[in-house]
């Protein structure tokens, strides 16, 4: 789902007490930055629905949070599970630190040992780890987005400058076992 102008800041994990309060999970390596948000957009049935803060305390990269109606641990129900957006001007705002991965796709990536790769097609965000796709040699290449391998990423040049390790291409290429099975 897409919802132009805002983007994913968290997902509520579970209820917290029997008060009304959740347990979010927040997308960002600085989540004090957050402390002082009036409201946020919480996605429910595909659609943005505005909630306001009451109160939000951080465990983290997690927060407690408060929501203003909400007073027992049943009217959280309704929430569970949701992801929580914020308009895009306002994360930019507040955590310049953060990548908005969206942003990414298009940017060259040049590694210091194997030169130019390719531009970033897509960006998976997965549970374990973050991975950018590009085109490399007519196939589809996944590489971890890891602050090991990332050595700088420079807007205006839209390039992603990065160093490897030595065989990581080869983690793409299907093994000789899976080349038999498609020759069959």
């Amino acid at each position: 789902m897409s919802f132009d102008g805002y983007l994913e800041v968290g997902k509520i994990a579970k209820a917290h007490g029997l008060k009304g309060e959740v347990l979010v999970h927040l997308e960002t390596e600085n989540p004090e930055v957050y402390l002082d948000l009036e409201s946020v957009f919480v996605e429910i049935k595909q659609k943005l629905v505005p909630f306001f803060i009451e109160d939000i305390r951080l465990s983290n990269t997690k927060a407690i949070i408060k929501f203003e109606d909400f007073n027992k641990v049943e009217q959280t129900q309704s929430v569970l599970n949701a992801k929580i957006f914020l308009p895009r001007e306002i994360v930019e705002e507040l955590d310049d630190e953060r990548y908005i991965f969206s942003d990414l796709i298009g940017y060259s990536i040049e590694d210091e040992h194997l030169g130019m790769l390719g531009a970033v097609t897509e960006i998976y965000e997965l549970p374990g780890q973050d991975l950018l796709a590009i085109q490399y040699e007519g196939e589809e290449v996944l590489l971890p987005m890891n602050d090991d391998f990332i050595l700088e990423v420079d807007d205006e040049a839209k390039l992603i400058r990065t160093s490897f390790p030595e065989g990581i291409l080869d983690l793409n290429k299907p093994s000789a076992e899976e080349e038999e099975k498609d020759e069959d």
